[in-house]
């Protein structure tokens, strides 16, 4: 309905298809989540440590990714490669050490792709989201006093973080400034525009991608100056529903939808099917760590 009272704009059509191939997307990653998440894991799992042998190649190679969809290389101004990031590189917070049977081989898979997320993606969240992925399904089988220093030590990482942000990632903090920038000026605008301005909309001043000018990093508030709140509520209560029909109305659900939401808001990955599907299969529960880790028995 957006699109139909809009008003014309170059990049209307692009940005509505993308959100028209994200909602059917959607339908075919819950049936996947649904019929073997462990199998899915362990196929992700794989493709994951692909992406990071290739993210080590591609920092040191001089291989041109211009116009490549999902591929984005960050260089400085001396023309050094700081940085090569992934559409898919979110799949790394799924990773399933259980995918490899020997040890070394599973320790070394899981150094190379926290090494890639760390040293070559470079994204603070996929590093939290990938510690806690594989961390959480054993603290919560812990004892109370585990449990709660490792709350402890969660907090005080992120007030050191918070504090000393700009000194150990600098980058990371013009960035969250650009998204203040950017914040301010989106809230400005939507007091008097609450039906939405259509899509594809989008502001000179804050464009980064020439290709894709209205997509920024606050991406849910962009989305409701773009959309209106109406539409953005009912697209997000329909993805709600989707993460619900595979958890069920559990708390695991809402979590995910929860992870879902506030990471998007900040980045441009709402409609990103990779995204959508890494949260779809995050927080594994107790019998998914003992399915994954105890070998079947084959009947007679």
């Amino acid at each position: 309905m957006v699109y139909f009272f809009q008003y014309g704009n170059p990049y209307d059509q692009t940005h509505l298809l993308g959100f028209i191939f994200f909602v059917w997307s959607m339908p075919l990653i819950n049936h996947a989540v649904r019929y073997d998440s462990l199998l899915l894991r362990r196929v992700l799992t794989y493709l994951t440590l692909f992406n990071a042998l290739m993210g080590f190649y591609l920092l040191v190679s001089s291989v041109d990714l211009y116009g490549l969809r999902g591929l984005n290389r960050v260089e400085g101004s001396d023309g050094i490669t700081y940085r090569i990031y992934f559409e898919a590189s979110s799949l790394a917070a799924v990773f399933l050490l259980s995918s490899f049977r020997n040890r070394w081989v599973r320790l070394a898979a899981l150094g190379a792709v926290a090494i890639f997320v760390v040293f070559v993606a470079k994204s603070v969240v996929i590093m939290a989201l990938l510690g806690l992925n594989l961390a959480l399904p054993y603290l919560l089988r812990s004892r109370p006093h585990i449990k709660v220093g490792a709350a402890i030590i969660a907090v005080t990482a992120i007030i050191l973080l918070y504090n000393y942000l700009p000194i150990i990632r600098p980058d990371m903090d013009l960035s969250l400034r650009a998204k203040q920038f950017q914040f301010n000026i989106i809230m400005g605008l939507l007091p008097d525009n609450w039906s939405g301005l259509g899509w594809g909309f989008y502001m000179p001043q804050l464009s980064s991608d020439p290709e894709q000018p209205y997509q920024v990093e606050m991406q849910l508030p962009m989305l409701m100056l773009q959309l209106g709140p109406i539409a953005l509520l009912t697209i997000l209560l329909l993805i709600l529903s989707l993460f619900l029909s595979v958890s069920g109305w559990t708390l695991k659900g809402f979590a995910r939808f929860a992870v879902y939401v506030l990471i998007g808001y900040n980045n441009p990955w709402l409609f990103v099917p990779s995204w959508f599907l890494t949260c779809q299969l995050l927080f594994r529960d107790d019998d998914e760590v003992r399915r994954s880790t105890v070998p079947r028995v084959p009947s007679r």
